[in-house]
């Protein structure tokens, strides 16, 4: 008898384990229902010899438990835990309120049936700190975000199942707590990330206004006392000098100017300020006839809806493309292209210049200190886009930079999930 037990129970842990492995694969690929959920429960309690009540709690308690779900996005895994539980446990429906909100407690998912109005009030409680496990057929319980109730599961299930519905809500939270967590440390980077970028920006604001209030006005002062140097010579110092004087006057020149172009890439608010195509029109213009290239822009799609900090990127990754291609590639020709599309908008930089082999030359670069490619990824990373670089030997050479749409945090959507699920930075302790 005690084998036939043991036999039974491994039987039903294997069958448990697959069934949640199945499960979560689907939950991540957000391709299934409750039927589904339903189906693997009652192939569990057919292998395990087992009621399917008992079959269903098992399944739920360990697909909820699956670490691979804390693998996903959080918006997603969050969905997918919550769907997963409404569709083995029993209840009628669930849903999950994040704290945060200046008018309260904002749904994130809801799955099964509604009554926004109840669980709102459930939500609220259980986010000041009680259980409410008294309100008609609705059951609250805080979600932890590090000890502090950052989240609500309001269940509604039958008074009859309440036991084993809170016992599974409990592992659901449990999950849920992990998922909140390291949303938080995914926004605290986040933060990190555009106040470090914040201050670059201030920094190389700081660094355009002293090189055009000392560097750029001594070159201003230079070529006039050269101007002055050429036109009040000696008549015989003249003749042997005023070669010499004018190649020294065109140096300065083209010195001023390189500089005054420095300063107004460097000056960000500028940028911010203008439009995308008009700056880079201005500077593939000024690129072309400052250093006798062939360059030219074609820009396409409606560009207005890009966030200052991407088109600061966009415009300081061309001007490194663009000086790279010059410097290193020796190219006569470059045609820069910006367009946008349903994903987001491209920056590309072509040049006819002699090329390179990437996967030598980068790591090499940036082993020497030469971190004009690394930064100019860098900058597109920090704003969620791709730089992607493609060169042989003997050119051409392209460089296109990548960045999504960016859009605020959106309410809920029709479908009960917030985009994204996101909680307020001062969350994080």
């Amino acid at each position: 008898m005690a084998a036939s037990t043991a036999r039974e129970t491994t039987a039903l842990l294997a069958a448990v384990r697959s069934g949640a492995d199945a499960l979560c694969r689907l939950a991540a690929e957000r391709d299934w229902n409750g039927e589904e959920a339903g189906a693997l429960a009652a192939v569990v309690a057919r292998a395990g010899r087992v009621d399917l009540d008992v079959a269903r709690a098992a399944l739920c308690s360990r697909a909820l438990g699956d670490a691979r779900l804390q693998t996903l996005p959080p918006r997603i895994a969050a969905e997918a835990l919550v769907r997963i539980f409404v569709s083995l446990a029993p209840v009628r429906g669930a849903s999950l309120w994040l704290s945060g909100s200046p008018s309260g407690a904002s749904c994130a998912v809801a799955l099964g049936e509604g009554g926004i109005g109840a669980c709102a009030r459930a939500a609220e409680a259980a986010l000041a700190g009680r259980r409410s496990a008294a309100v008609g057929d609705l059951l609250a319980v805080p979600v932890p975000c590090w000890r502090t109730p950052a989240a609500a599961l309001v269940v509604r299930a039958d008074a009859t199942r309440r036991s084993v519905v809170t016992e599974l809500a409990d592992d659901a939270v449990a999950a849920l707590a992990v998922v909140l967590e390291r949303e938080a440390l995914l926004e605290r980077g986040r933060e990190r990330e555009r106040l470090l970028v914040e201050s670059s920006e201030r920094r190389l604001a700081r660094l355009a206004f002293d090189i055009h209030d000392g560097p750029l006005q001594t070159v201003a002062a230079l070529g006039l006392e050269l101007g002055l140097l050429g036109s009040n010579s000696h008549p015989a110092e003249a003749f042997q000098g005023a070669p010499r004087v004018r190649e020294l006057q065109e140096r300065v020149a083209v010195l001023e100017a390189e500089l005054r172009e420095l300063t107004h890439t460097l000056e960000p608010t500028t940028i911010a300020r203008r439009p995308l195509a008009a700056t880079l029109a201005d500077q593939v213009a000024a690129f072309g006839t400052q250093h006798g290239v062939a360059a030219r822009l074609d820009a396409a799609g409606d560009l207005t809806g890009l966030s200052p900090s991407q088109r600061i990127a966009l415009v300081r990754v061309v001007h490194e493309a663009l000086t790279n291609a010059r410097d290193h590639g020796g190219a006569t020709e470059i045609h820069v292209e910006v367009h946008t599309d349903r994903r987001g908008v491209h920056a590309s930089v072509v040049d006819n210049g002699c090329g390179f082999d990437v996967g030598q030359t980068l790591p090499a670069a940036a082993r020497k200190g030469r971190l004009g490619l690394v930064g100019m990824s860098e900058r597109v990373r920090l704003l969620g886009g791709r730089l992607d670089v493609a060169s042989r030997a003997g050119g051409p050479t392209s460089i296109t930079a990548s960045l999504p749409w960016w859009n605020p945090v959106a309410p809920a959507a029709d479908d009960g999930v917030a985009q994204p699920l996101s909680l307020p930075v001062a969350a994080v302790t």
